[in-house]
């Protein structure tokens, strides 16, 4: 690994026509109240592990269309 990547975003995301999901939010402060869930994987060993699966396994990934 140890290679730069660029992860580029949007300033503003449009949704296409019909969603049903207006916003989105990522907290997991209720996971923790109620079911005692702690973060186990920091977001950086997250990434290279994800990485390091889909090299591992890109002969069975199909990619998908995008409709934007």
């Amino acid at each position: 690994m140890n290679k730069p990547i660029r992860i580029e975003g949007e300033d503003v995301h449009v949704r296409p026509d019909g969603s049903e999901v207006e916003r989105l939010l990522a907290d997991n402060r209720l996971a923790r109240e109620l079911l005692g869930w702690e973060l186990r994987v920091n977001l950086a060993d997250g990434l290279r592990r994800t990485i390091e699966w889909i090299q591992q396994h890109q002969k069975g990934i199909i990619p998908t269309p995008t409709y934007f």
